[in-house]
């Protein structure tokens, strides 16, 4: 995976069920391990999508603090534009739009 910032890290997609949700893990800090926890969940009239951060590892209790914060920010942003690619396609293949709320977790 390659970030907006230009850095390079290797993911792994573990925990996947088909059209539900998945899981994302990384480590992009030393002795810290990321899991995203991404999930899409019928709701009345849509889905709601939502995605978790857990920071572990022997110093994700010195990291989870300073950086969980500033990449959970960036949630809202991500979760929009997945939304909106969501809901074009669902237009797309039957013309209405599926609206979708946005959990952050």
């Amino acid at each position: 995976m390659r970030t907006r910032a230009g850095q390079h890290h290797q993911i792994e997609l573990t925990n996947i069920r088909s059209g539900t949700s998945f899981d994302l893990e990384t480590s992009v800090i030393p002795l810290t391990h990321f899991t995203f926890h991404c999930e899409v969940v019928p709701s009345t009239g849509g889905s709601t999508i939502s995605q978790r951060l857990n920071i572990s590892g022997p110093l994700g209790f010195v990291f989870g603090p300073i950086a969980g914060e500033r990449i959970a920010a960036s949630f809202e942003s991500l979760l929009a534009g997945l939304a909106t690619k969501a809901e074009g396609a669902e237009q797309a293949t039957t013309g209405a739009p599926a609206p979708a709320k946005i959990d952050q977790g």
